[in-house]
């Protein structure tokens, strides 16, 4: 009934329209009135999301009275200005103005414009997923070099990688009973790491791993205090060209993150699309920033960020995901209560995939504990 009644006050439109012409051009019988334009606020859009279209011939908006029709409407028209995606595709619409809805001839019709939908959980196979490489700091609060490499290396090096360095700041010790801190999670961690099957060395801090990778940094980093000929600049340097070689390493599987946070309760799923065959496995953490408390080499109210508060799984390399085809999916849920301690609006997820073929990590991303993540690829 809409798109009658519309219909309707196009075909009145159009012969005044036309008629109007006619004045203009002294009784021309073939009057060229304005051309109509069709433009839209949003030329791609997600699935459930609308795009709107406005309708102008000169300077009027005609909107209301022109009939917008495109591809992939069962041959109708719609009954608005609005368009809702409901399925990813391509798009084109265009307007007009007829006496007649079936005669074509004549009539005056706008440009054409295309609107896009994507569907935000498919992901592409066929794009490289966008890495990150996960930064495990195993330290303590007491550490008096944790705190001064925090400054001379970790900053400066996120700083320079922000789009591709996810970290984790893994915590041993409640330095004073301060319960801002929960070793536990760490402990367990630690506990795994230093088991002959994994062979990775735990005796000190701060202890760095990327990726989950033993040896990644023994070659390249030296994480002992600058000596008078090298200075914490140089050394941040070197880290920062080893973070330059560790992202040019591919990553075999992108990861979307789609959460919310719902009577004290975090909700999210986590969706593992494989770049590359393989098995996999998957690991979420419940990370906190700006935690105050005491850093033992710079004071006793530093921000502490990326402050791991709680894992989803026993094992650090995560959960077991089975084997993956190229361009195949898996989702896994998740529900983790709300601790006391923590401070929900400073909470945020960080989830890794790990190569079951060498337990490491081949990607990460770090995201809201009430939002969607999606898939990144590779520009």
């Amino acid at each position: 009934m809409k798109n009658l009644t519309k219909f309707l006050f196009a075909a009145l439109a159009f012969g005044a329209v036309m008629s109007s012409c006619g004045d203009d051009n002294g009784g021309n019988d073939n009057p060229t009135p304005d051309p109509l334009v069709l433009t839209v606020d949003a030329e791609s859009i997600l699935v459930g999301e609308s795009a709107t279209f406005t309708v102008k011939q000169g300077e009027v908006d005609v909107t209301d009275i022109a009939l917008i029709c495109g591809t992939g409407l069962n041959g109708s028209c719609l009954p608005a200005n609005i368009f809702v995606a409901e399925v990813a595709g391509e798009y084109e619409f265009y307007a007009y103005f007829a006496k007649d809805a079936n005669v074509t001839e004549g009539r005056l019709e706008s440009n054409k414009v295309t609107v896009t939908c994507v569907d935000p959980t498919a992901f592409d196979p066929t794009k490289e997923p966008h890495k990150n490489v996960a930064f495990f700091v195993f330290t303590s609060t007491g550490c008096g070099p944790c705190g001064e490499r925090k400054v001379g290396i970790y900053h400066p090096l996120h700083d320079a990688y922000p789009d591709n360095m996810v970290i984790v700041n893994a915590y041993s010790t409640s330095i004073q009973g301060l319960p801002a801190m929960v070793p536990s999670e760490t402990a367990k961690f630690e506990q795994e790491l230093s088991l002959p099957s994994n062979g990775f060395s735990m005796y000190s801090y701060p202890n760095v791993i990327t990726n989950l990778r033993k040896g990644e940094w023994s070659d390249a980093l030296l994480f002992n205090n600058p000596t008078p000929a090298t200075t914490w600049a140089e050394v941040a340097q070197r880290a920062i060209d080893k973070m330059g070689t560790l992202i040019t390493q591919p990553a075999k599987a992108g990861i979307l993150v789609d959460s919310s946070v719902s009577e004290g309760n975090i909700n999210f799923s986590v969706t593992i699309g494989a770049h590359e065959a393989g098995s996999y496995s998957i690991a979420a953490l419940v990370m906190e920033d700006h935690v105050s408390a005491v850093q033992a080499g710079i004071g006793y109210d530093y921000d502490h960020t990326d402050v791991l508060r709680k894992s989803t799984s026993t094992s650090i390399f995560g959960e077991d995901m089975g084997d993956f085809e190229a361009g195949q999916k898996m989702t896994k849920e998740y529900n983790i209560p709300v601790d006391a301690r923590w401070n929900e609006n400073n909470l945020s997820l960080t989830v890794y995939v790990v190569d079951n073929s060498d337990k490491t990590i081949t990607n990460i991303v770090k995201a809201p504990v009430d939002g969607f993540t999606p898939f990144k690829y590779e520009e």
